[in-house]
């Protein structure tokens, strides 16, 4: 699917004029080797803007909690419905915040075995600039730190319905 977006290596139609491609695998490194290159500077690029995004929103959530927290005995939050809208909305935009990382996991992964895709293709002769392992290790922590802020906010809820 995304591999016909950039190009299929085993397709005979991206070659010029239909022919099929030479045997000789060095012909088409320099385009692969752009290829590639694009490939991982989009990589890198989303990456960074979602460790920008989920500093600002961990930081945020957090923030909120610390805030929150305080209020819980004030009339207004107890007996009001703001002590179940709150939690229940961070709650929700944490949980999207899981499926955004599980995205971009897919997407990460996708790109790796795209890179070693062209590396078969090239006879081992280009080495991957993805920090495939670096960047799902960073992506798990990410969702565990999301799983214990979920679980706060429903901490949270649980104080509420208890006497």
């Amino acid at each position: 699917m995304a591999d016909r977006e950039i190009g299929d290596l085993t397709n005979n139609l991206s070659a010029p004029n239909g022919a099929a491609p030479k045997s000789d695998n060095n012909s088409d490194y320099p385009t692969l080797k752009d290829e590639a290159s694009e490939i991982g500077n989009f990589a890198r690029t989303a990456f960074s803007c979602l460790v920008q995004w989920y500093c600002f929103f961990f930081t945020f959530s957090f923030a909120a909690l610390g805030f929150y927290v305080p209020l819980l005995d004030k009339p207004y939050i107890k007996d009001g419905p703001l002590g179940y809208v709150v939690p229940f909305s961070f709650i929700l935009m944490n949980s999207i915040s899981l499926i955004a990382l599980r995205v971009l996991h897919f997407y990460i992964l996708d790109r790796k075995n795209r890179f070693i895709e062209i590396q078969d293709y090239v006879g081992g002769k280009y080495r991957s600039p993805f920090p495939y392992h670096v960047w799902n290790t960073i992506l798990k922590l990410m969702s565990t730190s999301f799983f214990v802020s979920i679980f706060l906010w429903g901490y949270l809820i649980y104080l509420r319905i208890t006497p």
